[in-house]
């Protein structure tokens, strides 16, 4: 019977994961085990850039390959003119469309353009500020400055600016057992804490800056929040964090406080199953994309409505562009009354919308609606409060109107009356005094 289920989630194309809030609806991949173009020998990780093209590093062919959004073959680079990849990990992209590759077999970080021509090296072997020994994961801060390296044979994360320079190093160093840890990736979520991925320990570790440990998560097993060698981390607008759990062949996710949220996947090469997950990224709208590195493929899965609402509304909240965001966050409202986030910014836009408008008409619609969300919103009556005075008073000026009009009409009658009425003959007047004319 599971087996069927199975069968029939795969076939309908739903991937759901253990939790009502996340599941997914199974797209496309993209490549297969090979040396052309869209072919693949061991894929490691995934970057997008701000077109929604996709990059992916090819491990065991030494290269870089770009797609399309649609998932369409552009171009590869790193293995045609020096300084040549060996061996590429790690891939990143900052605001300008560039791209951050890991250059495992050479110890270094290189940086192209979106077109991949080479705009900058970074480091080389060693263990002084600056040089690397077997780097892994990277990430590129989109929100500040600076490049995260987890130097893995050194058990530091280095620092960069995006040009290059050395900024500072987070010892991975856990003070209650005196011991130093190889980080294999890193990532930031919106509050700038980095997580820190330890495969061979199967935990993560949420840092400061400072390199203060914040919290401990994981531990080896098959349950959930249990991994077997998590490789990659990504987190996403809503600070979810989701991990690869390499030899469990899934994917978990887990909120900021390391309480894991959900997981799916399982061992195969149909959709939705994996072979050693490796890379992930997730992208505004909440769309996963994640390398299925022994199945030499990239696997995509659509979120749900609900997700792509609540991920939207806030990624353009963001950048500001309100209007697009209480637009996604009343979608996210109409679905979910309880959902506090979507309700504060509604009524927020709606209240800063109303301290703006002149005109009394919009001005009730307006605060008529903020009442219906939320009837003790003190703005919204005495908008209207304002506006019953206004039409309360207008109101009377028209009485007054009509009464000054009426008075007038009535004195008007009046002395057309006197003036039109005819005069009283004087008494004893002579009648015959009257006059002829012929």
């Amino acid at each position: 019977m599971k087996k069927f289920l199975i069968t029939l989630l795969i076939i309908t194309g739903v991937i759901f994961s253990h939790s009502a809030d996340f599941y997914y609806n199974f797209d496309k991949t993209i490549g297969k085990k090979g040396k052309g173009q869209a072919e693949f020998d061991y894929p490691v990780d995934i970057t997008r850039d701000n077109y929604g093209n996709m990059y992916v590093t090819d491990w065991k062919n030494n290269r870089v390959q770009k797609f399309s959004e649609e998932g369409n073959y552009i171009q590869e680079f790193g293995n045609q003119a020096a300084p040549k990849l060996s061996l590429p990990i790690g891939i990143d992209s900052d605001n300008d469309n560039n791209i951050y590759v890991v250059d495992y077999g050479n110890h270094r970080v290189i940086k192209y353009d979106q077109n991949g021509n080479l705009l900058l090296t970074i480091g080389k072997q060693g263990r002084a500020n600056g040089e690397f020994r077997s780097p892994r994961g990277i990430f590129v801060d989109k929100k500040g400055a600076n490049i995260y390296v987890a130097d893995h044979d050194n058990n530091r994360i280095q620092v960069f600016s995006k040009s290059g320079d050395f900024v500072q190093e987070i010892r991975c160093f856990d003070p209650e057992n005196g011991k130093f840890y190889p980080p294999r990736a890193v990532a930031k979520d919106n509050n700038n804490n980095l997580y820190v991925v330890f495969t061979q320990y199967n935990n993560i570790w949420k840092i400061n800056h400072k390199g203060e440990i914040l919290l401990k998560f994981g531990q080896k097993g098959t349950k959930p929040g249990e991994f077997d060698g998590p490789r990659y981390i990504a987190v996403d607008i809503l600070d979810n964090l989701y991990v690869s759990d390499y030899n469990n062949n899934r994917i978990q996710i887990f909120n900021t406080e390391g309480n894991c949220k959900a997981y799916f996947g399982e061992k195969g090469s149909n959709a939705g199953a994996f072979n050693r997950p490796e890379g992930i990224v997730v992208d505004k709208t909440g769309d996963v994309f994640i390398v299925d590195a022994e199945n030499h493929r990239i696997q995509i899965f659509k979120s749900s409505d609900e997700m792509r609402n609540r991920s939207l509304a806030k990624f353009y909240a963001s950048i500001n562009n309100m209007e697009e965001a209480y637009n996604y966050y009343v979608k996210v409202f109409e679905s979910d009354k309880n959902n506090t986030i979507a309700k504060k910014f509604i009524l927020d836009y709606l209240v800063e919308t109303l301290k703006k408008e002149k005109v009394d008409e919009n001005i009730k619609i307006i605060a008529t609606e903020i009442l219906e969300i939320d009837n003790t919103e003190v703005e919204a009556h005495k908008a209207l409060d304002t506006i019953r005075e206004k039409e309360l008073q207008a109101q009377w000026r028209k009485k007054v109107r009509l009464i000054i009009v009426l008075l007038i009409v009535i004195i008007a009658v009046i002395i057309l009356v006197i003036v039109l009425k005819p005069a009283k003959p004087k008494k004893g007047q002579d009648k015959k005094n009257k006059v002829i004319i012929w």
